[in-house]
């Protein structure tokens, strides 16, 4: 599950970003000036509350399509 943001240093390129990576400390770098972003350690049970929660409605949501 990917999520690819416009960079917030060059403005020009891209960063592709794994949140669950994200969460375990992995960089993630612009493919245009090489501008790195991380989580802060404090932020990261945050993360990984909010990705469980994005898990749970893209589940439910699917559920409700084979309803249909």
């Amino acid at each position: 599950m990917g999520v690819t943001i416009p960079c917030p240093a060059c403005t020009v390129g891209s960063i592709v970003i794994e949140p669950r990576l994200l969460a375990t400390g992995s960089r993630f770098a612009c493919n245009r000036c090489g501008a790195a972003l991380a989580i802060a350690p404090g932020s990261v049970d945050t993360l990984e509350r909010g990705i469980n929660a994005y898990e749970k409605i893209k589940t439910r949501a699917a559920s409700l399509v084979e309803q249909d």
